[in-house]
């Protein structure tokens, strides 16, 4: 079984994506720096590795796992970081072309690997179920009496939508944060 690993790179509400060159596999398609862990590696270690040599960045941020699959042939691990400030790829023969898009132009305008384009769809999924709750929630505050039972209603309602995907540590605080704020 082949065991790999890749890093969505963000910068403000923007994910780094990297098309893949006619050199190796998915050739044409977007994806993020990542490949086969070696021998004595981490994921963690062999993202850090594969996006100093496919794009020349050094990951100074934490990484937060997001997603993890395994189909019997590659079991992989997507990690998220975020970048401090805005960078442009130096690129390896690895890719010839690189965008920083938005998860919604992503999905709309880009070649994006099956693997990738799922987990965006399912991150875009969440994002909007969870904003959808919230606005839930701010219309209903106006009821001044509404029992403390729906208050755990919804904050259970929030977890199971966030739960669908893996969002960033940062993401989940700012969120619940958000929502306790308002109730």
């Amino acid at each position: 079984m082949i065991e790999a690993a890749g890093v969505a790179i963000q910068y403000a509400n923007k994910i780094l994506l990297l098309k893949r060159s006619n050199q190796g596999d998915h050739a044409g398609v977007f994806a993020f720096a990542g490949g086969k862990i070696e021998d004595g590696e981490t994921p963690e270690q062999a993202v850090t590795r594969e996006a100093h040599e496919e794009i020349g960045y050094d990951i100074v941020s934490p990484l937060t796992e997001i997603a993890h699959t395994n189909d019997g042939r590659v079991d992989y691990t997507t990690y998220v970081t975020v970048a401090p400030e805005a960078f442009n790829p130096i690129l390896n023969d690895e890719h010839d072309g690189f965008a920083w898009v938005t998860i919604p132009e992503a999905i709309e305008t880009l070649n994006l690997h099956p693997a990738v384009k799922k987990l965006l769809v399912d991150t875009l999924d969440a994002q909007r179920t969870t904003e959808q709750i919230r606005s839930d929630s701010i219309e209903t505050e106006t009821d001044i009496l509404r029992p403390r039972k729906s208050l755990a209603t919804s904050f259970y309602s929030i977890c199971a939508s966030l739960a669908r995907v893996r969002l960033t540590a940062p993401s989940w605080a700012s969120t619940l944060c958000a929502i306790l704020t308002i109730t």
